[in-house]
């Protein structure tokens, strides 16, 4: 079962904003539709703060919120008290819906825990530098192989240059 982790990361790794300013710092419709066709119809972890920042559910997805919080409970949603509850969970719900990978989406807590877990980063590298205090984990490129990279420069809807790239693990994860 290969597990995925998704983001959107600045020049320096920033995934977002926490504290009372929930939210990306930039606004690219396309990465939402990348976001959208590499995680519907799959189970799909995050963080309580992540889900917490939208509030909401994303449909046609299996979610699994880690929390610590026991008495955390969210409709629809799957809670899990730690990042291998998750997993399990996540497993569980794969085999049930028929594919074979898990996806992680956040955030910065939940990135560094799974990545030793990880098979495959979807990246959105965008080419700008913004302000926040959640970032995508620092990971050792000698362990990963690029196999895709594709640029989308600047247009009328995006006001920032940036790539879709895809590794997968050299090394076997954890």
């Amino acid at each position: 079962m290969r597990v995925s982790l998704i983001a959107a990361i600045d020049r320096n790794r920033l995934i977002g904003k926490t504290g009372g300013d929930f939210g990306l710092p930039w606004d690219l419709p396309d990465d939402r539709k990348y976001f959208k066709d590499h995680t519907v119809g799959k189970p799909m972890i995050e963080g309580r703060k992540t889900y917490e920042a939208t509030k909401k559910l994303l449909p046609n997805r299996t979610t699994i919120i880690v929390t610590r919080d026991r008495n955390f409970l969210v409709e629809g949603a799957l809670i899990a008290h730690s990042v291998d509850e998750a997993l399990e969970l996540a497993q569980t719900e794969a085999l049930t819906l028929g594919v074979d990978e898990i996806m992680v989406s956040g955030g910065g807590q939940i990135f560094t825990a799974l990545l030793p877990k990880a098979d495959r980063l979807y990246l959105t590298e965008i080419d700008g530098e913004f302000a926040g205090d959640a970032y995508f984990p620092k990971f050792d490129r000698s362990e990963w192989t690029e196999v895709v990279r594709t640029h989308h420069p600047t247009n009328d809807r995006h006001a920032y240059a940036f790539d879709f790239a895809i590794y997968d693990r050299v090394t076997p994860s954890a």
